[in-house]
């Protein structure tokens, strides 16, 4: 009978999401756009602090591999970098 009552207790408790909260999520499965902001994945508290988020102004193709290059410049410090796609987190998407 306890076991029972606590399944219907846990299920009073359980915050469904909305639509609007999928809204403001970025999608991770679709490739980054120019204009979109990012910021570096996994990247150091000091690399954060100097750089900030950037903004995705191209997109490169090596000759030898088809894998896209991100180029990105930094807000915070005007810099231009690049990086493959796994290694930036988009923030906001361009729409």
């Amino acid at each position: 009978m306890a076991r029972a009552y606590l399944n219907i207790s846990l299920k009073s408790w359980v915050v469904t999401p909305t639509a609007n909260m999928f809204d403001k999520l970025p999608p991770s499965n679709l490739q980054p756009e120019i204009g979109d902001l990012c910021k570096l994945q996994g990247g150091s508290l000091q690399f954060t602090n100097k750089h900030g988020v950037g903004i995705i102004v191209g997109i490169h193709f090596e000759s030898y591999t088809r894998i896209p290059q991100y180029e990105i410049k930094w807000l915070k410090s005007d810099k231009h970098m690049r990086f493959a796609k796994g290694d930036i987190e988009v923030v906001s998407r361009v729409n």
